[in-house]
């Protein structure tokens, strides 16, 4: 059955398997024998990779998102992406190894100076990159996110340094992840975990 609000999202009811697709990818979870079941009858009709199960022992990498599981529960952590996307840019993530940062955007943007092209190319790589990392893995930044990206048609200065801020933020804090403790999901909740 595929999913009325998310249409990459597919549930076999019969096998209790939830499969999620992006793109060539595929996240499937049930029962390890219905999941084997499954890749077994997408080989007989296309030619796919082995796949990777998540366990204690090993981890997946997911587009960025590097889930993993401990005695705990299961983890999602953003921290790879986040030191690539520092490294690409030239944020020095060094600087900002023992000096968590607060949540980012407190106050409103005042600096409504038009961006140089240089500038505006800067900005709209960043709000790309951590439009990805908060709509995946860090809820946190989600909101200070979707107000930086309003300026995404007409770059301004303020909108700038905004965004850098939120790489900055995220280079801070990128050990934190999301973590759903072992037990009845419906009476868990997800909560943050520093590793």
């Amino acid at each position: 059955v595929q999913g009325k609000n998310e249409l990459c999202a597919f549930l076999h009811k019969q096998y209790g398997i939830a499969i999620l697709s992006y793109c060539d990818d595929l996240l499937v979870r049930g029962p390890r024998s219905k999941v084997k079941w499954f890749f077994d009858k997408l080989a007989q009709r296309f030619q796919i990779k082995p796949p990777v199960y998540l366990s204690k022992d090993s981890m997946l990498d997911h587009l960025g998102m590097v889930i993993f599981e401990t005695d705990e529960g299961t983890h999602i952590s953003m921290q790879s992406y986040i030191e690539v996307m520092c490294q690409k840019l030239d944020i020095d993530i060094e600087r900002y190894e023992k000096k968590p940062r607060r949540v980012p955007l407190s106050s409103p943007i005042t600096d409504m100076e038009p961006c140089s092209k240089q500038e505006s190319k800067l900005f709209m790589m960043a709000t790309g990159m951590v439009g990805w990392v908060s709509g995946t893995g860090r809820p946190d930044i989600r909101v200070h996110h979707s107000r930086v990206s309003q300026y995404m048609a007409n770059p301004v200065k303020g909108a700038l340094d905004a965004i850098m801020k939120i790489v900055k933020y995220l280079a801070s804090t990128r050990t934190l992840c999301l973590f759903q403790p072992w037990g009845n999901s419906s009476d868990k909740k997800f909560a943050w975990r520093c590793y």
